[in-house]
């Protein structure tokens, strides 16, 4: 498909859920997440690959500030819609983790799928029909996932008193839905960062099997409303 108008399009949401108001449960969900590092872009490394024909992680960088331009001179309901001034940039930083698929902010990961779009389209070794069903290629395959989610206080305190082998069912159960370094993230998540629906769903599972009940929730502001929501788990990767 082409790209949407709507850049919420983009965004995968879990179980139904159609919208952020929805998700979060409240309607200052932009306020919560607009430096909110919770988005992973699924699937971003093989477009680069297969459609972008990416063999550099610095070829595309090259495409971040043009990206940035057609959304500031094309998508003002997009920028509207997420007022804030980070759409003014976009560096090979956030390309990298894009690549890796580390967690980043939401206008970040809308920039790079314009920036991804780029690349293709500047492709000279396949012909014009063959960019063009690139592009609705990726728009089909590529989609920002939320990791705004933890468990309700699962905590570094409640971490330490699991034993090996639970700890050890947790971090299989998230490896095997194809997301590396599982034990990493099962630590981190008991510190206070935030994973993506299926990784806390499956440790609730393993929790559950022991007695042990903890309710999914998502990303609030620390301290009564102020400050940062904390970001998503570090180690998550292809």
């Amino acid at each position: 498909m082409p790209r949407p108008n709507d850049h919420l399009a983009l965004i995968r949401f879990p179980h139904g859920v159609h919208d952020f108001t929805a998700a979060l449960g409240i309607h200052t969900w932009w306020d919560h997440l607009e430096q909110a590092a919770v988005f992973i872009i699924d699937g971003y490394s093989n477009a680069a690959v297969s459609l972008g024909g990416l063999q550099k992680t610095r070829d595309l960088h090259g495409h971040l500030q043009p990206a940035v331009n057609s959304i500031r001179s094309t998508r003002g309901n997009w920028r509207a819609a997420l007022a804030t001034g980070d759409w003014n940039k976009c560096n090979s930083l956030q390309s990298r983790r894009a690549i890796s698929q580390k967690p980043i902010l939401l206008v970040k990961a809308v920039t790079l799928i314009v920036a991804l779009e780029g690349l293709i389209s500047e492709r000279t070794d396949i012909s014009a029909s063959q960019i063009s069903a690139n592009i609705d290629q990726l728009y089909n395959d590529v989609r920002i996932v939320p990791a705004f989610y933890k468990l309700d206080g699962f905590d570094e305190k409640t971490y330490v008193a699991l034993s090996d082998a639970v700890k050890s069912d947790c971090a299989h159960a998230i490896n095997a839905l194809g997301v590396a370094r599982g034990a990493n993230i099962l630590t981190e998540m008991a510190s206070g960062h935030h994973a993506t629906h299926d990784v806390a769903a499956a440790v609730q599972t393993e929790l559950a099997k022991h007695k042990l009940p903890f309710a999914i929730v998502t990303a609030r502001r620390a301290n009564g409303g102020k400050g940062n929501v904390k970001p998503a788990c570090k180690s998550f990767a292809l």
